[in-house]
């Protein structure tokens, strides 16, 4: 498995982290880098790649990127998470506070 990358680009008004890798609790540093690149943002979008994997362990770093962000009212978005994401998302309910799109360009232009 690849090791994680995350770089922020920014589209307008919206903070883009495009991940890619392997996503575990043990390599979430640069993804947790780009979210405080992101911080003052008032939308961002977290993009992920088909290939991607995800740990169990890693879904609380994601949590832990994503609430303080909605908790300062800011918006979050998800696109493109594989099946098995937006499985594992479903059960743990982050899709229920968390738009989850399977295209960035719908999830941008839909703001």
């Amino acid at each position: 498995m690849s090791t994680l990358t995350a770089q922020v680009k920014q589209q307008g008004e919206v903070s883009v982290i495009q991940l890619s890798g392997y996503l575990s609790s043990e390599n979430a540093g640069p993804m947790e880098e780009a979210f405080q690149q992101a911080a003052d943002a008032e939308k961002v979008l977290l993009v992920f790649q088909e290939k991607d994997f995800i740990t169990s362990a890693s879904l609380a770093v994601v949590f832990d990127c994503v609430l303080p962000l909605q908790a300062q009212g800011r918006q979050v978005r998800i696109v493109h998470p594989s099946k098995h994401f937006r499985r594992v998302f479903d059960i743990v309910g982050l899709s229920k506070d968390v738009e989850i799109f399977a295209a960035e360009g719908e999830a941008v232009v839909g703001w």
